[in-house]
């Protein structure tokens, strides 16, 4: 995955404000669906907004969290902060924090997290309905209140709006039988002499899918179909701690034999197990490919007899 910047969105310097701060080893950040977190994130949204705040029950579980991205963080096996983000309606909302878990930056954690799980879905901004008293802690976050205040559950609110922004890459997970091409950065680069999966930015112009086959010509030397999407991965420049939203896909045909260019000084074909091993630029690909291994299943295995490997 090149360090090269790509297309940026709009809204300022490419993810500022979204690179999450490091979680404390004692808690853990789980997202997923109201499905798999309803009884944690309601336990949390009953404690402070239904009975610290005086909420309605009815108002608090209105009957939109089906199909929102959720977040609960937990300490110790408890639930002790939650959040949400409604996609089609791009608004984090119903963010609460458990009394005596507050002031440790929690809620700054909750609401980031959100806003990169907004850039994983390639939202342009994000809004929220912010109680007045916590006006300044969004601002502090890169919200613009907008609107005049308004009653919610008799609670005075200001809606608030901010642009995301990213740099575009694409990468791809290329399979052979059961093992998977990686690459050894060169020295000097972004994650220089870190192994990583191949890919690159994406020009203006381009798809994901033709800037990926135009990567692996030039990094490679090879003709790729490129297969189906596996992911989206966010990862930070290490540089400026900007961001980066990167679809990767599954890549198991391709013609042509193995030539490196100078991004790179090496690469391998290896097994799972050994992926893990290695010194990695991103942490996320041993997920990747046990991913692409799964989806790979029973796919015909890429033509690439007289490739070498060099290391």
């Amino acid at each position: 995955m090149s360090g090269a910047p790509g297309t940026r969105r709009a809204g300022g310097p490419a993810g500022r404000g979204l690179v999450a701060p490091a979680l404390p080893a004692s808690l853990r950040c789980r997202i997923g669906s109201w499905r798999r977190l309803a009884r944690p994130a309601a336990r949390v949204r009953r404690i402070v907004f239904v009975e610290g705040m005086g909420v309605p029950l009815d108002l608090d579980l209105d009957g939109t969290d089906a199909p929102a991205v959720h977040l609960v963080l937990s300490h110790g096996g408890r639930a002790i902060g939650t959040g949400r983000l409604l996609p089609r309606d791009a608004r984090i909302g119903r963010v609460a924090v458990l009394a005596p878990f507050r002031g440790r930056g929690l809620g700054r954690q909750i609401v980031v997290r959100l806003m990169r799980e907004a850039v994983r879905l390639g939202l342009p901004e994000v809004e929220l309905h912010a109680q007045a008293y916590a006006v300044d802690f969004y601002r502090r976050l890169g919200f613009h209140a907008f609107g005049p205040l308004f009653d919610d559950a008799g609670i005075p609110h200001r809606r608030m709006r901010r642009s995301l922004a990213w740099h575009s890459a694409v990468a791809g997970v290329l399979v052979d039988g059961r093992r998977f091409l990686l690459g050894r950065r060169a020295p000097g680069l972004v994650m220089g002499e870190r192994w990583d999966l191949f890919g690159g930015r994406i020009e203006r112009s381009e798809t994901p899918t033709r800037a990926l086959a135009r990567e692996l010509r030039e990094e490679l030397g090879i003709e790729a179909r490129i297969g189906p999407r596996l992911a989206v991965s966010l990862y930070d420049d290490p540089r400026d701690g900007t961001v980066f939203r990167c679809p990767v896909h599954l890549v198991t045909r391709w013609k042509g034999e193995i030539v490196l260019n100078p991004e790179h000084t090496a690469w391998r074909r290896l097994w799972l197990s050994q992926v893990g091993r290695l010194r990695l630029a991103h942490p996320g690909i041993p997920r990747l490919c046990a991913e692409a291994r799964r989806r790979a299943a029973g796919s015909r295995p890429a033509r690439n007899s007289g490739s070498r490997c060099i290391v």
